[in-house]
Protein backbone atom coordinates (compact mmCIF):
# COMPACT_ATOMS: atom_id res chain seq x y z
CA UNK A 1 0.00 0.00 0.00
CA UNK A 2 1.43 3.92 -1.06
CA UNK A 3 0.31 5.33 1.92
CA UNK A 4 1.27 2.89 4.52
CA UNK A 5 4.81 3.19 2.74
CA UNK A 6 5.01 6.98 2.57
CA UNK A 7 3.72 6.57 6.29
CA UNK A 8 7.25 4.06 7.22
CA UNK A 9 9.26 6.38 5.10
CA UNK A 10 8.19 10.10 6.70
CA UNK A 11 8.76 8.11 10.08
CA UNK A 12 12.33 7.27 9.05
CA UNK A 13 12.89 10.72 8.06
CA UNK A 14 11.53 12.00 10.83
CA UNK A 15 13.86 9.82 13.28
CA UNK A 16 16.69 10.70 10.82
CA UNK A 17 16.72 14.26 10.77
CA UNK A 18 15.21 15.23 14.42
CA UNK A 19 15.45 12.40 16.34
CA UNK A 20 18.45 13.16 18.07
CA UNK A 21 17.43 16.52 18.75
CA UNK A 22 14.19 15.79 20.58
CA UNK A 23 15.10 13.42 22.49
CA UNK A 24 18.59 14.96 23.99
CA UNK A 25 16.20 17.52 24.93
CA UNK A 26 13.66 15.38 26.61
CA UNK A 27 16.27 13.50 28.35
CA UNK A 28 18.14 16.46 29.36
CA UNK A 29 14.34 17.59 31.25
CA UNK A 30 14.60 14.34 33.45
CA UNK A 31 18.37 12.89 33.56
CA UNK A 32 19.92 12.89 36.83
CA UNK A 33 22.15 15.67 36.75
CA UNK A 34 25.12 14.41 38.91
CA UNK A 35 28.15 13.58 37.62
CA UNK A 36 29.08 9.69 36.81
CA UNK A 37 32.29 10.06 39.21
CA UNK A 38 29.94 10.83 42.05
CA UNK A 39 27.27 8.03 41.49
CA UNK A 40 26.88 5.74 45.00
CA UNK A 41 27.85 2.29 44.38
CA UNK A 42 23.95 1.56 44.96
CA UNK A 43 22.79 3.59 41.72
CA UNK A 44 21.37 2.27 39.30
CA UNK A 45 22.53 3.75 35.97
CA UNK A 46 19.64 3.91 33.06
CA UNK A 47 21.32 3.69 29.34
CA UNK A 48 19.32 4.10 26.55
CA UNK A 49 20.36 3.12 22.95
CA UNK A 50 18.43 5.86 20.95
CA UNK A 51 18.61 6.03 16.82
CA UNK A 52 16.74 5.30 13.35
CA UNK A 53 14.65 2.52 12.29
CA UNK A 54 17.65 -0.06 11.35
CA UNK A 55 20.47 1.43 12.51
CA UNK A 56 21.50 -1.54 14.96
CA UNK A 57 19.87 -1.12 18.10
CA UNK A 58 19.12 -4.79 18.94
CA UNK A 59 22.79 -5.62 17.10
CA UNK A 60 24.53 -3.53 19.15
CA UNK A 61 22.86 -4.90 22.58
CA UNK A 62 23.47 -8.22 21.49
CA UNK A 63 26.98 -7.80 21.02
CA UNK A 64 27.08 -6.21 24.95
CA UNK A 65 25.12 -8.66 25.60
CA UNK A 66 28.43 -11.07 24.90
CA UNK A 67 30.61 -9.21 26.26
CA UNK A 68 29.02 -8.92 29.72
CA UNK A 69 28.54 -12.84 29.52
CA UNK A 70 31.10 -13.01 32.01
CA UNK A 71 31.17 -10.23 34.27
CA UNK A 72 27.33 -10.24 34.88
CA UNK A 73 27.17 -5.98 35.32
CA UNK A 74 24.58 -4.87 32.63
CA UNK A 75 20.73 -5.91 32.27
CA UNK A 76 19.01 -5.37 29.11
CA UNK A 77 16.00 -4.33 27.90
CA UNK A 78 15.06 -4.61 24.09
CA UNK A 79 11.67 -3.20 22.03
CA UNK A 80 9.82 -6.15 23.43
CA UNK A 81 8.53 -7.16 20.15
CA UNK A 82 6.99 -10.38 21.39
CA UNK A 83 4.40 -8.97 23.17
CA UNK A 84 3.41 -6.27 20.53
CA UNK A 85 2.15 -9.62 18.48
CA UNK A 86 0.82 -11.72 20.70
CA UNK A 87 -1.47 -9.36 23.42
CA UNK A 88 -3.66 -12.03 24.31
CA UNK A 89 -3.76 -13.57 21.30
CA UNK A 90 -4.27 -10.70 18.93
CA UNK A 91 -1.01 -9.00 16.70
CA UNK A 92 -1.43 -5.41 17.52
CA UNK A 93 1.49 -4.89 14.94
CA UNK A 94 -0.26 -6.61 12.08
CA UNK A 95 -3.31 -5.10 13.19
CA UNK A 96 -1.65 -1.36 12.64
CA UNK A 97 -0.47 -2.36 9.06
CA UNK A 98 -3.76 -3.61 8.08
CA UNK A 99 -5.73 -0.86 9.89
CA UNK A 100 -3.25 2.00 10.43
CA UNK A 101 -6.18 4.83 11.42
CA UNK A 102 -8.67 1.99 13.79
CA UNK A 103 -5.47 0.83 15.62
CA UNK A 104 -2.53 3.50 15.97
CA UNK A 105 -3.55 4.46 19.36
CA UNK A 106 -4.33 0.69 20.65
CA UNK A 107 -0.81 0.33 19.31
CA UNK A 108 1.15 3.03 20.79
CA UNK A 109 -0.76 2.80 24.15
CA UNK A 110 0.47 -0.49 24.48
CA UNK A 111 4.25 -0.12 23.61
CA UNK A 112 4.34 2.69 25.98
CA UNK A 113 2.89 0.20 28.59
CA UNK A 114 5.33 -2.67 28.17
CA UNK A 115 8.31 -0.05 27.62
CA UNK A 116 7.46 1.35 31.48
CA UNK A 117 6.79 -2.42 32.76
CA UNK A 118 10.47 -2.62 31.61
CA UNK A 119 11.75 0.65 33.78
CA UNK A 120 10.06 -0.65 36.31
CA UNK A 121 10.87 -4.37 36.19
CA UNK A 122 13.52 -4.98 39.32
CA UNK A 123 17.55 -5.62 38.86
CA UNK A 124 20.34 -6.48 40.87
CA UNK A 125 22.76 -4.93 38.09
CA UNK A 126 24.01 -1.47 38.51
CA UNK A 127 24.04 -0.38 34.87
CA UNK A 128 20.64 -1.03 32.65
CA UNK A 129 20.46 -0.37 29.23
CA UNK A 130 17.95 -0.12 27.20
CA UNK A 131 16.61 -0.61 23.34
CA UNK A 132 15.00 3.24 23.27
CA UNK A 133 12.72 4.65 25.86
CA UNK A 134 9.42 6.20 26.37
CA UNK A 135 10.83 9.65 25.33
CA UNK A 136 11.18 7.89 21.81
CA UNK A 137 7.06 7.65 21.52
CA UNK A 138 6.76 11.09 22.73
CA UNK A 139 8.76 12.97 20.89
CA UNK A 140 8.63 11.15 17.54
CA UNK A 141 6.60 8.34 16.99
CA UNK A 142 3.38 9.51 18.15
CA UNK A 143 3.48 13.02 16.63
CA UNK A 144 4.26 11.19 13.22
CA UNK A 145 0.99 9.42 13.83
CA UNK A 146 -0.88 12.44 14.77
CA UNK A 147 0.86 14.56 11.86
CA UNK A 148 -0.80 11.69 9.80
CA UNK A 149 -4.30 11.38 11.35
CA UNK A 150 -3.77 8.45 12.69
CA UNK A 151 -4.90 9.21 16.03
CA UNK A 152 -6.90 12.36 16.66
CA UNK A 153 -5.92 15.51 18.45
CA UNK A 154 -7.81 14.22 21.79
CA UNK A 155 -5.62 10.71 21.67
CA UNK A 156 -2.58 12.35 21.34
CA UNK A 157 -3.31 14.68 24.12
CA UNK A 158 -4.15 11.01 25.99
CA UNK A 159 -1.03 9.63 25.30
CA UNK A 160 0.63 12.93 26.08
CA UNK A 161 -0.86 13.29 29.42
CA UNK A 162 -0.10 9.61 30.33
CA UNK A 163 3.95 9.87 29.31
CA UNK A 164 4.52 13.25 31.23
CA UNK A 165 2.72 11.90 34.22
CA UNK A 166 4.77 8.93 34.06
CA UNK A 167 7.92 10.90 34.44
CA UNK A 168 5.95 12.93 37.48
CA UNK A 169 4.93 9.86 38.99
CA UNK A 170 8.51 7.96 38.40
CA UNK A 171 11.10 10.19 37.95
CA UNK A 172 14.17 8.18 39.35
CA UNK A 173 12.73 4.69 37.40
CA UNK A 174 12.32 6.40 33.99
CA UNK A 175 15.59 8.48 34.11
CA UNK A 176 17.91 8.32 32.05
CA UNK A 177 21.55 8.86 32.71
CA UNK A 178 23.49 8.40 29.54
CA UNK A 179 22.40 8.06 26.00
CA UNK A 180 24.12 5.90 23.13
CA UNK A 181 23.04 7.45 19.71
CA UNK A 182 23.58 5.25 16.66
CA UNK A 183 23.87 7.92 13.82
CA UNK A 184 24.11 5.72 10.45
CA UNK A 185 23.00 6.94 6.96
CA UNK A 186 20.22 4.65 6.00
CA UNK A 187 20.38 3.45 2.20
CA UNK A 188 18.32 0.92 2.59
CA UNK A 189 16.54 -1.12 5.40
CA UNK A 190 14.54 -4.25 4.87
CA UNK A 191 11.07 -4.61 6.00
CA UNK A 192 10.95 -5.59 9.98
CA UNK A 193 8.54 -5.55 12.76
CA UNK A 194 9.64 -2.32 14.47
CA UNK A 195 8.64 -0.70 11.59
CA UNK A 196 5.88 1.39 13.38
CA UNK A 197 4.44 4.67 14.02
Amino acid sequence: DDGFETLVSEIKEKLFNVHKLALLEKFESVRDKSPISHVKLHKKINVVVEGSIGAGKSVLLDYLKLLDKFTKSFSFYQEPVDKWVDFNGSNLLEMFYSSPKENAFTLQSYINLTKLKQFLEPSKRTVRIYERSLASSQECFTPVLAKNNLISPTELGVLSAWTDNLYKWYPNQLRIDHVIYLKTCLLYTSPSPRDRG
